[in-house]
């Protein structure tokens, strides 16, 4: 009998422990994609550029190409003309859509500089003749955070007010961030791909430099698998005509909402492209309520 009474206050204990380990994950689950990809090391099984071919453009006057550091790897980034007045301005990250930057997503950079903000375009891992590999998703995330912190070492930007903002591809990678410590003050996504797992079985599988049956590659891309990781101001845009990721984008934010998580869903008129210059031009506003 008072075997039976100690079995029992053991199971007992150790279940208490249980709840209380999951309490405490769910009270701290802002760290949780942190410390995921603290202990996790992607596997490549290949390592090549980004499958996007690009052309070497030059930057547009009053534009810069600069370097900047993401852990051993020295990228190239465009940046606009600093204002030298002695004076601390806005500046934003914008992060292209695809895996190549060209003139193109410059000019729908241009529209935050236009607003007044210091612009800086970074060109990622394995993209246009950078070191690197490709990594869909993964190291990406890293060189997006650089390159925040990169803009901190310019006596024009004010460090309260760095944006970060990023379509398709980018919008995704900038979603990822959200999740992790960084530099900036809120994010804007437009026509991000959450679902991950969704986004590979659509196709795009065959481009992914790792095992995309490999539910844990998967996942640390994911950004739907981590919401509970938010630690930025996110706001997701998505045109209303872009049928591939308006439902996901719009159950990752109602999710986020659920969670009590600082995350708001926009719907633009137009697709994938044609809703892009509207969500950059909503967002500047936004940006510029929380100076």
């Amino acid at each position: 009998m008072i075997k039976q009474v100690f079995f029992l206050s053991f199971i007992c204990f150790i279940l208490i422990s249980c709840s209380s380990n999951r309490a405490t994950l769910e009270n701290d689950n802002s760290q949780s994609f942190e410390r995921s990809r603290t202990g996790f090391h992607t596997k490549l099984i290949k390592n090549e550029p980004a499958p996007q071919e690009y052309s070497k453009d030059l930057p547009p006057r009053g534009v810069s190409e600069i370097k900047y550091k993401s852990g051993d790897l020295e990228l190239r980034a465009w940046i606009s003309e600093l204002p030298n007045n002695g004076e601390q301005h806005p500046a934003v990250v914008y992060v292209h859509g695809g895996f190549s930057f060209g003139t193109e997503d410059w000019k729908n950079a241009k529209r935050f500089q236009d607003a007044g903000y210091i612009v800086l375009t970074p060109m990622l891992r394995g993209e246009n003749g950078n070191p690197g590999s490709f990594e869909l998703f993964f190291g990406e995330v890293d060189d997006v955070i650089s390159a925040g912190n990169l803009l901190l070492s310019f006596k024009d930007v004010d460090p309260k007010r760095i944006f970060l903002a990023g379509h398709s591809s980018g919008g995704t990678i900038s979603m990822l961030v959200s999740m992790l410590p960084s530099t900036y003050r809120a994010i804007a996504t437009y026509g991000a791909a959450p679902d991950q797992e969704r986004f590979l079985k659509s196709g795009w599988d065959k481009v992914a430099p790792f095992d995309a049956k490999d539910v844990t590659e998967v996942a640390m891309r994911s950004p739907n698998k981590f919401i509970q990781s938010i630690q930025k101001q996110l706001i997701v845009y998505v045109g209303k005509k872009d049928t591939d990721h308006l439902k996901e984008n719009n159950n990752f934010v109602q999710t986020a909402k659920q969670n009590g998580e600082s995350c708001d869903f926009t719907l633009i008129e137009g697709d994938h492209f044609t809703s892009l210059d509207k969500s950059i031009l909503d967002s500047i506003d936004k940006f510029n309520k929380m100076q």
